[in-house]
């Protein structure tokens, strides 16, 4: 792992050895990322960010119960086209238990 000073923070570089999203094996055109100390930013490139958000929505689609009218405002929802995806209707309860680990 190495260490930049950029703009007044530090971020961090590292490796990119074997990415998964849960047990999917992601298949990045980097070998490298950069993140800050927080861990609130990872920086890709776009085509590598689509990639793992993309095997994120199909780990949602696959394994999120049907919708009803009762948990429709609880469930993860996903949208995706060539040039962006984003994940909508995160909280607390569904980060922690309805998406799967991002390994590094």
């Amino acid at each position: 792992m190495i260490s930049h000073k950029i703009a007044g923070s530090f971020h961090w570089e590292f490796n990119l050895i074997d990415v998964k999203v849960g047990d999917v094996n992601i298949i990045l055109t980097v070998n490298r990322a950069l993140t800050d100390t927080g861990s609130s930013m990872l920086r890709l490139p776009k085509k590598d960010f689509l990639r793992v958000l993309t095997a994120y929505c199909k780990h949602i689609e696959m394994n999120q119960p049907k919708r009803t009218r009762e948990n429709m405002f609880n469930l993860l929802e996903c949208y995706r086209d060539e040039d962006w995806a984003y994940i909508d209707n995160c909280n607390i309860k569904n980060l922690n238990t309805d998406l799967p680990d991002l390994k590094i």
